[in-house]
């Protein structure tokens, strides 16, 4: 039997809950909010409701849930400022299951299912009590990624406002390595993400690359897009969907989109993320000053299903990230039967093949990026061969994958 913990919730969390729950190996689960949507229609404010609709899990029988819901609830709706509001919340989860562990071994539980930042005090009471602790890395090391950010600030200081990452203190960090180092398995979802472990844990530690799955898709003959080829003159849709960070490549992007000019029409979907301040590098994109940005729209924010028609009717997906976990938005194009252009940071090289589902390039190249996409406008036929691979491959990575690999993990403990 296994407990897990998780502040919030998202779709992998509730990928590994249900398939934890259907094969009978679920004891329990801690997070902050289960809603109950018949709740919604009691609270008057409709952004908070659509956040809290996102906290139900109705596949999990209440009596296996424990919440620790009201610091959560005054985070969403504001009533609370404080900025290290998450990371107490996170900690406040993890204390409420190492308290519950003794009680747990006692009902048969052998193993501490946790993820990044939610696990010191669990963790620590499990090896106490002899149990297995299980580690989800969602995205790689830290030291890793400081090392990408500060490079990144020296080489593009106009974006360097955008890369929060560097905001975290020496408390948080000496916790991360605290959990690293009371895990006895290693969960990540990328390959990139395992590299970035070397040299950081030990050789004999264990560690598990469970790739994320694909949404279900819509039959092939059903989606929006035209396949044949491509009349003249007309732009390339090229799409990009993550927040506006340097961490995820933003800036190289646009490089690509101001030299291809009108021969693209570029769509960013996601907010604008700084860590102090402003950054007009990026306002002044955005607000298409210069002839060079009237080829870019930006959208702050869509429903998800909103974003899946956006793939539909778009040529292709540019991922340039600098630094990633996984990249749920590649699957989620993949379904979609749309090719994707992403850097070897990422998921990518674990689920494409280089030119047959898209294109792998490197990080930091607004040259690789132009280049795709002046290949894109150019052959029209292979383009659309290629949104059939992709919409093929994604047949053959869904969540089942995930889940049997996570099954498979827990029954070996």
């Amino acid at each position: 039997m296994i407990t897990l913990s998780h502040p919030t919730g998202n779709s992998f969390v509730r990928h590994a809950l249900n398939t934890f729950h259907q094969n009978g190996l679920l004891h329990s689960f801690h997070t902050t909010v289960a809603w109950n949507k018949d709740w919604s229609r009691l609270i008057p404010f409709p952004s908070v409701v659509r956040q809290l609709e996102r906290r139900s899990y109705p596949n999990i029988p209440m009596s296996k849930i424990h919440t620790q819901s009201f610091p959560e609830v005054f985070r969403l709706t504001g009533l609370v400022k404080d900025s290290n509001a998450i990371e107490k919340i996170y900690t406040q989860v993890d204390k409420s299951l190492a308290g519950k562990l003794e009680a747990y071994q006692k009902a048969g539980v052998k193993a501490v299912y946790a993820y990044e930042d939610g696990a010191k005090e669990s963790f620590s009471r499990a090896k106490v009590l002899g149990l297995c602790t299980l580690y989800d890395l969602p995205i790689g090391h830290y030291k890793a990624a400081q090392k990408v950010f500060q490079e990144e600030a020296q080489l593009n200081p106009a974006w360097a406002a955008t890369l929060t990452g560097l905001q975290d203190s020496a408390e948080k960090l000496a916790k991360k390595d605290e959990e690293l180092h009371l895990a006895d398995h290693i969960i990540v979802a990328s390959s990139f993400t395992a590299s970035t472990l070397k040299g950081i844990v030990p050789s004999d530690k264990k560690i598990s690359v469970i790739p994320y799955g694909t949404p279900p898709s819509q039959p092939f003959d059903e989606l929006n897009y035209n396949f044949k080829s491509k009349p003249k003159n007309q732009r390339l849709k090229v799409l990009y969907v993550g927040s506006l960070t340097q961490r995820k490549g933003i800036s190289y992007l646009l490089q690509a989109a101001a030299t291809l000019g009108n021969k693209i029409e570029l769509t960013l979907v996601g907010r604008q993320v700084v860590s102090a301040g402003v950054c007009p590098a990026l306002d002044k994109i955005l607000n298409g000053q210069g002839e060079k940005n009237r080829n870019i729209r930006h959208i702050s924010s869509l429903p998800h299903g909103d974003i899946l028609d956006l793939m539909r009717q778009s040529n292709i997906l540019v991922f340039p990230s600098l630094f990633e976990g996984f990249g749920l938005v590649l699957t989620e194009a993949l379904s979609c039967g749309l090719p994707i252009i992403a850097t070897n940071a990422t998921a990518a090289p674990d689920i494409i093949q280089d030119g047959v589902e898209g294109f792998i390039i490197p990080t930091r190249s607004s040259d690789a990026i132009a280049e795709k996409l002046e290949w894109a406008l150019e052959h029209p036929a292979e383009l659309a061969q290629m949104r059939r691979a992709a919409y093929n491959t994604a047949q053959n990575i869904g969540w089942s994958h995930y889940e049997k690999s996570l099954i498979m993990l827990a029954t070996s403990y």
